[in-house]
């Protein structure tokens, strides 16, 4: 509400994932026995919502590696985004996460929010993360309109999922494959204090990252019900600020100079010389192709997505080095 009531000074954002298991790629939507012969390729489907401003969708090929580069990739893009639109980043950022290690609650995730006040983009970032079941939030209702609209419709390939998610409610505005993510743990974990003492962070519900003069201050509670409670450090020691980097050393724009480890995307398994696995996704795919062609009714439509399908395969076949591209311009110059 409050974000609502002042755009100027918070953004209100929500970040999560969606079960996706039931959109293995090529998906009919009537299935036969011939359709599930193979092995389909997995998706994974991220949603960030801006209240008030922007709701985006983000779609990945499930083959890619995950984890906090995702948060922080789909992060950056909707900053993209928002910035395009003439928007300015407003002086708070409340961010709501799903409760996992593996994706958000992390020492590198929390990097990320930290070089965000560093740079200046925002003076003050609370972090809350879900609590179980949280069915009541914004993201999940709107993965519910999208399961209901992609009930019945035939998703041949990746191209078919966005536009069917777009589709899917009006709310939507954005809709982007993401065929590499930033390859942010592996050049900033040096400049991080050790995972051994970034130990603690799973006891806490709210992260704030806070400036104030010149300095920036990490600090955490227990739950968001602790109203007036003290903030800490992972130690629960009041008014203590938690280390983020080697030395308290900020972490400004300048950090991507030195991004020289590419995001790697491994190729598919050989096992015993034999590519079980490449072999069972292209039995996928030619036990599809006939109902691809007789959906379209067009060869010249039909050849290009089964074509999409195949080119997709490949590239898992062989795997790839994706340099880092970002546009670091959003942090060099905020406002």
């Amino acid at each position: 509400m409050e974000a609502k009531q002042y755009p100027e000074d918070l953004w209100s954002m929500d970040i999560d994932g969606s079960d996706t298991s039931q959109w293995g790629i090529p998906h009919p939507a009537t299935r036969t026995h011939e359709s599930q012969k193979g092995k389909k390729m997995g998706c994974k489907v991220y949603g960030v919502i801006v209240h008030g401003h922007v709701a985006c969708r983000y779609v990945l090929n499930a083959h890619m590696p995950g984890g906090t580069n995702v948060t922080i990739e789909c992060l950056h893009r909707t900053f993209l985004k928002l910035r395009a639109q003439g928007e300015k980043f407003p002086s708070r950022l409340y961010l709501q996460l799903d409760n996992t290690s593996k994706d958000n609650k992390s020492r590198f995730v929390v990097a990320y929010l930290y070089m965000l006040v560093c740079c200046g983009c925002f003076d003050e970032i609370d972090v809350f993360f879900f609590e179980v079941g949280h069915t009541h939030c914004d993201e999940d209702q709107l993965f519910s309109r999208n399961s209901i609209y992609l009930r019945d419709k035939d998703i041949w390939n990746f191209e078919q999922l966005c536009h069917h998610l777009f589709n899917s409610c009006g709310t939507i505005q954005f809709v982007e494959m993401v065929n590499s993510l930033v390859p942010w743990k592996q050049n900033v974990e040096e400049l991080l204090v050790p995972k051994s003492r970034s130990a603690g962070i799973q006891m806490y519900r709210l992260l704030r990252i806070k400036r104030e003069g010149s300095e920036v201050k990490y600090q955490v509670k227990r739950s968001v019900h602790e109203v007036n409670g003290p903030w800490t450090d992972y130690k629960s020691r009041a008014d203590h600020c938690q280390e983020v980097t080697v030395d308290n050393i900020p972490l400004t724009s300048q950090i991507f100079d030195n991004f020289k480890k590419p995001y790697v995307i491994p190729p598919l398994p050989v096992t015993d010389g034999k590519e079980e696995e490449y072999r069972d996704y292209m039995t996928c795919i030619n036990a599809c192709a006939p109902r691809i062609h007789m959906a379209f009714d067009d060869l010249e439509v039909s050849a290009p997505v089964v074509k999409s399908l195949v080119d997709e395969v490949e590239m898992m076949r062989r795997g790839k080095e994706c340099p880092f591209q970002w546009d670091t311009s959003l942090y060099s110059t905020p406002q």
